[in-house]
C-alpha cells in the first residue's frame, strides 16, 4: 500500500504544475465593479486566510453580479484558466456562486459560473474553469460572484491560474491502457493454459494481482489529478478505466483462485480414491 501511494504521488506530481497568473488576497478594494443594490466592503472580522475578506451584500431581487478582481492578459491561449476563491454566505445557502468573465480583444465576453459549487455557511474552495482555444487570447479576465437573490457573501484568498491543454495526462493514459491491454491478454492466455492443468499457480495469481494493483494505481492517479487541480477531462478517464479494470481484474483473480482450489480438491479426491483401492 505504501509503494502504491508513492507511485500515485509521483505520477500526479509529474504533470505540469499550474501557472499562477494573479493573486488577490481580498483585503482591499481594487477593480470592483457592481450593479445596483450591491455593496462591497472589506471585512477584517470574517476571513479564511487571516487578512480580511470582501463582504458583498445584494439587497435587490432577481439576479445580480459583482466583479471584484481583474487580471490583464497577454499571449495566453490554448489553455485552461481557473478562478479559485474561498467563498461563504449567510442563509439561504446556495444563493450565490463564484463567476468569471473572459474578455477577448473583439469585445466579446464569455462567462463561467460555479453552478455546481454554491456557497454555504462554511468556507469552501470554489474552482471555476474556462477553456481557451488555440488563437483565443483574452485581453482581460474579471472574477467575482453572481447572486441568485438577495443575501451576503464573503470572498477571500482568490487567484487566477493556468493549466496547459493537451498535457501528458491523456496521452499517458492511452499508453498505460494499451500496455495494460496487451499484458492482460497475455495473462488471460497463460491462465487459460495453466489453470486447466492446475499448474503455474504462483505465476498466474501473482501476475493477476500485479495487474489489479496497476489498475488501482491508475484509479489513484485520476483521483490525484483532480485533487491537485487538474482539469476533469484529464483525470476522469484514468478514474473510469481504473475503476472498471479494478473490478474486472479483481473478479478474474477470484475466479482463477477458485479454479485452482477446485482442481486441487479434484486431485485430492482422486488420490483418496486411488489409495482406497
Amino acid at each position: 500500500m505504501q509503494i502504491m501511494t508513492v507511485v500515485v504521488l509521483l505520477l500526479a506530481s509529474s504533470a505540469s504544475q499550474p501557472e499562477v497568473l494573479g493573486v488577490y488576497p481580498a483585503d482591499e478594494l481594487t477593480d470592483v465593479q457592481h450593479g445596483k443594490d450591491i455593496q462591497v466592503v472589506v471585512d477584517k472580522s470574517v476571513t479564511s486566510d487571516g487578512g480580511g475578506s470582501l463582504k458583498v451584500t445584494f439587497t435587490g431581487s432577481g439576479n445580480a453580479e459583482a466583479m471584484l478582481f481583474a487580471q490583464q492578459m497577454s499571449g495566453v491561449d490554448n489553455a485552461v484558466l481557473w478562478y479559485e476563491v474561498d467563498i461563504r454566505c449567510e442563509e439561504p445557502a446556495g444563493m450565490a456562486y463564484a463567476a468569471m468573465w473572459t474578455i477577448l480583444p473583439d469585445g466579446n465576453s464569455y462567462f463561467s459560473r460555479g453552478l455546481d459549487q454554491p456557497c454555504t455557511q462554511e468556507w469552501r474552495r470554489s474552482r471555476i474553469p474556462f477553456l481557451l482555444e488555440k488563437g483565443q487570447r483574452p485581453d482581460r479576465v474579471v472574477m467575482g460572484v453572481r447572486f441568485n437573490g438577495p443575501g451576503t457573501v464573503w470572498l477571500d484568498n482568490a487567484r487566477l491560474v493556468k493549466n496547459d491543454r493537451g498535457d501528458w495526462t491523456s496521452r499517458g493514459m492511452g499508453v498505460f491502457a494499451t500496455v495494460f491491454g496487451v499484458v492482460t491478454g497475455i495473462w488471460g492466455a497463460l491462465a487459460g493454459i495453466l489453470v486447466s492443468r492446475g499448474k503455474g499457480k504462483t505465476l498466474v495469481v501473482g501476475l493477476g494481482v500485479a495487474l489489479l494493483i496497476s489498475e488501482v494505481v491508475m484509479l489513484g492517479v485520476g483521483v490525484g489529478f483532480l485533487a491537485a487541480g487538474r482539469p476533469v477531462s484529464g483525470g476522469l478517464p484514468w478514474i473510469l478505466i481504473g475503476a472498471i479494470g479494478s473490478i474486472s481484474i479483481g473478479l478474474l483473480v477470484l475466479l482463477v483462485l477458485k479454479r485452482y482450489r477446485d482442481f486441487e480438491a479434484q486431485r485430492l479426491a482422486a488420490q483418496d480414491a486411488s489409495d482406497s483401492l
